[in-house]
């Protein structure tokens, strides 16, 4: 993936010399330019040793041993995976229309700009307090 991402790099710095020259079709030393332009602004990929030691480190972490049914392949578990969830859904609210009223009526004598407490706090029924003044702005907006 890193060196996808450098030769994307360098021919698309290649391609801009190639069309700042008024060529149409790249040339060897567009590329060479743009090589030599990318190595004096960054780094480059890391040496090959640094790779090793890395992927040498990280292999001494050993794998769970999975429990598999005979004639199955032993997976890990979720947790050990890069396809575990690192989120958490939270699924809308619905209203009823005479709740969302209720909430109009509540949020018309209330200063917009004040800095409760509770605010800070981050409290449920502040967050809930939210979620039903945002339902009311989407049944006000189909209205």
């Amino acid at each position: 993936m890193l060196a996808r991402r450098y030769a994307g790099d360098v021919l698309g710095e290649a391609r801009a010399y190639a069309d700042h020259a008024g060529r149409a079709s790249l040339e060897a030393d567009d590329v060479h330019l743009a090589i030599r332009a990318k190595s004096a602004f960054s780094p480059g990929p890391p040496r090959r040793e640094v790779i090793f030691d890395l992927a040498r480190s990280r292999n001494t972490i050993p794998l769970h041993k999975a429990a598999a049914p005979p004639g199955w392949i032993p997976l890990p578990s979720l947790e050990d995976t890069i396809v575990s969830p690192n989120y958490l859904v939270v699924r809308p609210v619905m209203l009823s229309v005479d709740q969302v009223e209720e909430t109009e009526d509540d949020d018309e004598g209330s200063d917009p700009n004040s800095n409760t407490e509770q605010e800070h706090n981050g409290s449920t029924s502040n967050k809930q307090t939210q979620i039903n003044a945002m339902a009311a702005a989407a049944v006000r907006q189909r209205r």
